[in-house]
């Protein structure tokens, strides 16, 4: 592209050279290469991106005029994953999960639930997946541990929502939510009531009494992202957030203001992991059925256990084990 920009450049230089009969200075002419060259990276990724969005588009245009063309009014009534993964996945294919869990995201973007920023950041987790294996390791479950007995500690604790985990797991947020006697709250980057009420309709479907932050009355300190609004009898006031697929921005601050944050980051060394009180390195489809079975045991056990189990868990101790583990897969 720089070779491009320099020989468009030289065949200026010449034309203006033999018309004003004057020479373009070196300087001034480095200068113009590199804005054009730029010019040209800027337009070929817009370009790169249309294409992108085009694509995705048309695929979700595609399927739901093969829905609408194939599938009669009972079908219609069930769950877009069951669907998706009927239609274009097989059981036997060694990625099943994983793409059955790429077709729910999918699903959920034409449904208006996720964004194409979630399908983005689902992928980016999917690569630190592969290297753990996909699957729940030591580590994650001394983490899950560690952050289902803080849930039952709390005093009031809050499981924090958005358009991802309400299509990858909604059933299970429900089921940990109401066995830890937590509240949910809706909390989304790209905000708009459309989309905040679509997930509320998702939790309520699955069980929820009541969900939080539809109609937020309260900002976190520190945040200027739509992340920032919290319901007054949600996060505002809880002592425990329990959050997934997250950006480290919201963690950060939430700490700020005194609360345990537990979070669920593929990625040990994301902000969100380094900054969380409690870091689960795993998969949240993975990672909230563990949380549910842990919150049941644990519910059995004499509570005078809980102090020892928090003392003992080291969060950054707890994220070498998961690097070094990661780091023998490279």
């Amino acid at each position: 592209m720089i070779a491009h920009a320099d020989a468009h450049l030289r065949k200026q230089d010449r034309q203006l050279s033999q018309e004003r009969m004057v020479d373009i200075p070196a300087s001034l002419r480095q200068q113009e290469r590199k804005s054009y060259a730029l010019a040209s990276l800027l337009r070929n990724s817009c370009t790169h991106l249309t294409v992108l969005r085009q694509q995705v588009q048309q695929r979700v245009k595609t399927r739901g005029e093969t829905n609408a063309m194939g599938l009669g009014a009972r079908n219609n009534e069930r769950s877009e994953l069951g669907r998706s993964a009927e239609r274009w996945i097989q059981k036997a294919h060694p990625r099943y999960e994983s793409l059955k869990h790429r077709e729910a995201l999918l699903d959920g973007y034409k449904k208006g639930i996720t964004t194409l920023a979630g399908l983005i950041a689902h992928g980016r987790g999917e690569a630190f997946d592969y290297l753990l294996e996909e699957r729940t390791n030591s580590f994650a479950r001394d983490a899950i541990r560690a952050a289902a007995t803080l849930l039952l500690s709390a005093k009031s604790p809050v499981i924090s929502v958005n358009g991802n985990t309400a299509v990858l797991c909604p059933k299970e947020i429900v089921r940990l939510a109401k066995l830890c006697n937590a509240k949910l709250e809706i909390n989304l980057f790209y905000r708009s009531q459309t989309r905040v009420k679509k997930i509320e309709r998702v939790l309520l479907k699955y069980g929820a009494g009541k969900v939080y932050g539809v109609a937020p009355d309260r900002e976190i300190k520190g945040m200027a992202s739509d992340r920032r609004l919290a319901d007054s009898q949600g996060i505002y006031s809880s002592d425990v957030v329990l959050i997934a697929l997250e950006d480290g921005d919201r963690t950060e601050a939430l700490v700020r203001e005194g609360k345990k944050v537990i979070a669920i980051d593929l990625n040990p060394l994301s902000r969100t992991a380094q900054k969380a009180s409690i870091t689960i390195v795993d998969n949240v489809v993975r990672a909230i059925p563990e949380l549910i079975k842990n919150v049941k045991e644990l519910k059995k056990q004499n509570k005078s256990k809980f102090e020892e189990i928090l003392e003992n868990f080291d969060n950054q101790g707890n994220l070498k084990t998961a690097l070094d583990f990661i780091k023998e897969k490279v």
